[in-house]
């Protein structure tokens, strides 16, 4: 029998397998953390942007179902593979890619992630400066922001985990707040309520951005999945982490679309400033 070991607080294994005594975690531990990593900002104003390039609220949010479903389901087949292997998503597609052709996927991953970083501290930075303290500009609440950002990642796996938890709840309750506070603020114009199917085209883009969106997360699913108990069914760790990217995400663009399509004069982050004040912009923009 395997013994169990304590998992240390802060990651210790970084890029190498994770020894079988220490993949205890419960498949349902994924739910939370995909719902913390989805219920922000960022997601918001992807919903908004669906509305804004052309498609009327409920075609925005039907591409955005659709979208998030089929991207979300490949990035959660691409997870079950963390309880078998114990490795990060990433090495494990040295098996699949090759040394060389993993070489040029790292990069490309690196840029990636850069890029999602950047948008989402740009996003918070604003979100904040309309919000707490308008003095302080952008770039300052962005190297405000980074430093928790980089202090979580270097703790690492233990921390991500119990901070994407509390996220789930604070900004996952503030967007349903927004939401709620939004419908009851006036109804949607007309034009965003037409069912008329939209210029094929417009909708293609729409459902091809949630795709994309939840494709970002492809290389490195796994990563959060590796300390799963080696004998979780695959099914429900799949359920898990397909459930919780949908249910949140889809919430959150809707929440975003619905802004957009409420208020097209404004931006998602001023949207959600003047339908419900400042304290939506803090517990979403934290986020």
């Amino acid at each position: 029998m395997t013994a169990i070991d304590t998992p240390a607080l802060v990651e210790a294994h970084h890029i190498d397998i994770i020894p079988p005594g220490q993949r205890t975690d419960r498949p349902w531990l994924q739910f939370p953390f995909w719902v913390g990593g989805n219920v922000n900002i960022f997601n918001v104003v992807l919903g908004g942007v669906v509305v804004v390039i052309g498609l009327p609220f409920w075609w925005a949010l039907i591409a955005i179902t659709i979208g998030t479903m089929l991207g979300a389901l490949l990035i959660a087949l691409h997870a079950t593979q963390g309880p078998r292997t114990g490795v990060p998503q990433m090495v494990q597609s040295v098996a699949q890619f090759g040394f060389y052709g993993v070489s040029f996927l790292y990069c490309a991953v690196v840029l990636l992630n850069v890029g999602f970083i950047a948008a989402c501290l740009v996003i918070e930075g604003q979100a904040l400066t309309a919000a707490a303290v308008p003095s302080v500009p952008v770039p300052a609440w962005i190297g405000i922001l980074a430093v928790p950002a980089l202090v979580i990642g270097v703790i690492g796996y233990r921390a991500i985990h119990r901070l994407a938890q509390l996220t789930a709840v604070v900004a996952g309750g503030a967007i349903a707040a927004v939401f709620a506070v939004a419908v009851s603020y006036r109804g949607l114009p007309h034009a965003e309520t037409a069912l008329k199917f939209p210029p094929a085209g417009l909708f293609i883009a729409g459902v091809a951005l949630l795709v994309i969106d939840m494709l970002s997360f492809g290389p490195f699913v796994s990563d959060y999945s590796r300390y799963i108990r080696p004998d979780a069914r695959t099914g429900t760790v799949f359920t898990a982490i397909w459930t919780g990217n949908v249910i949140s995400t889809v919430a959150s663009a809707g929440a975003g679309a619905y802004l957009a399509a409420l208020l097209p004069a404004e931006g998602s982050v001023a949207a959600i400033g003047k339908v419900c004040g400042s304290w939506a912009l803090v517990l979403t923009g934290a986020s």
